[in-house]
């Protein structure tokens, strides 16, 4: 097992870079008149400091993005707002509570035939970088089918690459189109991502996924033997070292990341 994950993603730890406090929210410890300590928080959360090992330059923002959570996630359980607020920009859909199941929580995204809906995301588009995730109920097999869709024109359906199926979404000038076919399409699931992930992510997305709804971005789900359990938390990134080094064989500048990870 992992020492870390998150969201899936396995990030790899430096040896010797990992600290945990203990933060007091709510009240402070004082002196009583007699000279006994009195008060104290009413809760203690959980905050740990690490550093990554030497990662590429063009992973440097896919990173980042990861461990603060950027992005925004749609559940469509009962509206069409992110959990970070963002609203549809243009088109409608319906919050269906069943048949089919929705694939994580209360409710899916019905669009109408031959109809779209747009999130303006402001997606990075010169150069473009970004990732998309969302299911896509399919009637062909009567399931739901996950899609990964990448800025470059990779994909991934159900964790396999597969150029071919984008599953209904595009983007266009940084806001994300979901769009039906010629009947009523079901979507669940949107997650938008400012940042374009290394080949090796999305099968490890398709299994987060597959195994439990997408985290309320921009809260991350911590996995791993660093905890006891698993540990929905806000994470930053507090500093970053450059160093040259060996990559694939080739000398390249390479990062290491300091960050935190704070329990919400």
């Amino acid at each position: 097992m992992a020492y870390l994950t998150l969201n899936g993603v396995t990030v790899k730890v430096a040896v010797g870079s990992v600290s945990l406090s203990y933060v007091g929210i709510g009240g402070e410890q004082e002196r009583g008149p007699n000279g006994g300590l009195e008060g104290g928080p009413a809760v203690l959360k959980r905050e740990w400091r690490m550093t990554t090992t030497p990662i590429p330059a063009t992973e440097l923002d896919a990173w980042v993005g990861l461990i603060e959570g950027k992005g925004h996630y749609w559940p469509f359980d009962s509206d069409l707002y992110s959990t970070r607020g963002r609203p549809n920009s243009s088109g409608t859909a319906t919050i269906v509570t069943s048949s089919p199941t929705p694939k994580w929580g209360a409710g899916l995204a019905r669009l109408p035939a031959a109809s779209t809906i747009s999130f303006s995301t402001q997606l990075p588009s010169s150069p473009a970088a970004w990732t998309t995730l969302h299911w896509r109920y399919d009637t062909s097999v009567s399931g739901w089918r996950h899609h990964v869709n990448r800025s470059d024109g990779a994909r991934w359906l159900t964790g396999v690459r597969n150029d071919s199926f984008a599953g209904g979404l595009s983007v266009t000038n940084g806001a994300v189109v979901l769009s039906s076919a010629s009947g009523l399409t079901d979507f669940d699931g949107l997650v938008a991502l400012p940042y374009a992930v290394p080949d090796s992510w999305p099968p490890l997305f398709y299994t987060q996924h597959n195994s439990a709804a997408w985290s309320a971005l921009p809260r991350v789900l911590a996995a791993g033997t660093f905890a006891p359990s698993s540990v929905t938390v806000r994470g930053q990134v507090t500093g970053t070292k450059v160093l040259r080094g060996s990559n694939a064989g080739a000398l390249t500048t390479l990062y290491t990341l300091d960050f935190s990870l704070r329990e919400v």
